[in-house]
């Protein structure tokens, strides 16, 4: 018998960095003038009209199914950087979307795969990079929080 119940899985893109600031967008948006952004790409047509879109992967996914959803990654500071990717546990708390400290797991970041774990941006340069999301076939009915995050370290200091 084929299970109809469905998942409900929200994903955010956040940006975490010790480096400089940084933006979380999910309309399209200019390169920040100082820091690391992520936003997220390809928005389906089915939800154009919710705003939660532009910045969340909100979807009903049955059991089985693999979704996938494009990030960019943006580099507005004058440097290079190398930029880490992760899914990391997310949890609402008092209303509000939170991500959890760091690399966190939940059961939602074990289901999501980044494509490419570890950027190296020059100075204004992006990447898009896609974000899979595998629910088990064996999955049970609920709502499921986790964000990819995007996090810089401190940069490197002349003659260290």
């Amino acid at each position: 018998m084929r299970r109809t119940a469905s998942i409900v899985i929200i994903v955010s893109a956040l940006v975490f960095g010790l480096a400089a600031p940084a933006t979380a967008a999910g309309s399209p948006a200019p390169t920040p003038a100082d820091g690391i952004g992520i936003r997220l790409l390809n928005i389906p047509v089915a939800t154009q009209d919710d705003p939660r879109a532009r910045s969340y992967v909100v979807d009903r996914v049955q059991p089985g199914a693999t979704i996938t959803r494009r990030v960019q990654v943006q580099n507005g500071t004058s440097a290079p950087q190398s930029v880490r990717l992760y899914a990391g546990g997310a949890e609402i708390q008092g209303g509000a979307f939170v991500g959890l400290d760091g690399a966190t797991p939940d059961e939602l970041t074990s289901w999501i795969a980044v494509a490419q774990p570890v950027l190296q941006l020059a100075p204004g340069a992006s990447a898009d990079v896609p974000v899979t999301i595998a629910v088990p076939a064996d999955a049970a009915e609920g709502e499921r929080y986790a964000a990819v995050w995007a996090e810089v370290g401190a940069p490197a200091r002349g003659g260290d």
